[in-house]
């Protein structure tokens, strides 16, 4: 809530106007303005408001001694006791009981006076005000009660403290939703933010990402009658799009990604004997010779392939705007040219390479960035079953291969409005 309340001091001329606001009511103030208060952690907060003093909503129960300890922690500046007494007034029908503090400074001093408000309905759009125009700390010796009703104009109070020079305070409750209507409009708030994502309808994707990975095969040779294995890394750009329809709990879709590859140096390792353990006499320490052939190869793997998949996510809503989808992708990927040249520098083989299948499981993170738009993170680790045709020649066995690679993704989605 918040109020808007003038300081008018009835001398030669118009020192200041002190404001206080209680929902957006505006009036155009001079000199000081004080926000009084919303309701922030007991603290009142101006918003593109110019003040010099705030009002304070006092958090403890409200009795016959005031607690100022919390406000003296703003106020350092000013010699403030740690406590006063009031004499509260008689207040009926009050659903709630509210208490403001303040603290009017001099504009040409360091003095001022403690402003402390007492209002009753505090959270309806009829607030009952107890003044205590005198400032002595007895409500029981001022005039009536003033109950504002929202929208309705300022009203003018004189404040007459004890030998000084008296001052007007103008005060207002703006108009402002009910309790009833508050509600309604929040249920209308997150149904519109509800209506912002993207449910029961079709969506677009563009996506990017990058990735590296490894490949290795492996068989054994029955000629030597040892194991033959090949590793080499691989480093991959992705680029794609995807149409999926979304459910609430879930997404199903197709997808289309081109990858470029790049592909570090490799190694045909041959072992010919086995391994074996030799001790050195002198020092009597002792090594593993591997008896392993390390031959530098020349592959030539596909620049370049296309994965064609279909996939489906969860959808687990964090936030408002944020969900935690996980991924599963399965599909195929064609590579371009379709062979795969092995040359060990010694003899080049080329060998026909179809449409390998694949398997992605990831975890991606997505945000409404609008009315059925999206921005989405994610990471995902994948494997592809690689085997050229043909590859194994005679008295070679047990041939197995895997591909995994690791990639972290980025795009957009967005969907047609409703």
């Amino acid at each position: 809530m918040k109020f808007y309340l003038f300081h008018l001091k009835t001398s030669r001329s118009i020192f200041s106007f002190i404001l206080l606001m209680l929902l957006g009511y505006q009036v155009k103030a001079q000199d000081v303005q004080i926000l009084l208060p919303i309701q922030y952690e007991g603290k009142a907060k101006s918003k593109n408001l110019q003040h010099k003093e705030s009002f304070y909503i006092y958090k403890a129960a409200v009795n016959s001694v005031i607690d100022l300890k919390q406000f003296k922690r703003y106020k350092r500046e000013f010699d403030l006791p740690d406590s006063v007494n009031i004499i509260l007034p008689e207040m009926n029908n009050a659903i709630d009981t509210t208490l403001l503090i303040g603290f009017i400074k001099e504009k040409t001093t360091s003095l001022g006076h403690l402003v402390l408000l007492l209002a009753n309905n505090y959270k309806t759009t009829e607030v009952t005000f107890y003044i205590d125009s005198n400032l002595d700390g007895n409500y029981r010796n001022d005039g009536k009660a003033i109950t504002i009703l929202a929208g309705t104009p300022p009203i003018n109070i004189a404040l007459l403290p004890l030998d000084e020079q008296p001052f007007n305070l103008s005060l207002g409750v703006p108009k402002r939703l009910s309790i009833e209507e508050e509600r309604e409009a929040l249920i209308k708030d997150l149904t519109r933010k509800d209506k912002n994502t993207i449910t029961n309808m079709l969506a677009f994707e563009l996506h990017a990402g990058v990735g590296s990975g490894k490949l290795t095969y492996q068989f054994d040779d029955l000629n030597s009658g040892f194991p033959v294995w090949y590793t080499v890394s691989q480093s991959e750009k992705n680029i794609g799009v995807a149409l999926s329809y979304d459910f609430r709990l879930l997404r199903v879709g197709i997808s289309a990604t081109f990858q470029h590859l790049f592909q570090y140096t490799s190694y045909l390792n041959t072992r010919f004997a086995e391994q074996e353990i030799i001790v050195d006499p002198t020092t009597n320490r002792s090594i593993i010779r591997e008896n392993v052939q390390v031959d530098r190869n020349i592959d030539d793997h596909a620049r370049s392939r296309v994965q064609w998949s279909t996939f489906i996510t969860g959808r687990i809503r964090l936030r408002n705007y944020l969900e935690l989808q996980p991924l599963i992708n399965v599909g195929q990927v064609s590579t371009f040219p379709n062979e795969y040249l092995a040359d060990t520098r010694i003899n080049i083989r080329a060998y026909d390479l179809p449409a390998n299948p694949f398997l992605e499981l990831g975890i991606r993170f997505e945000g409404t960035s609008g009315n059925r738009k999206a921005l989405f993170f994610g990471i995902s680790r994948s494997k592809l079953w690689w085997k050229p045709t043909n590859f194994l020649e005679e008295g070679q066995v047990n041939y197995w291969s895997k591909v995994i690679n690791w990639k972290i993704m980025g795009g957009y989605r967005f969907a047609r409005r409703r």
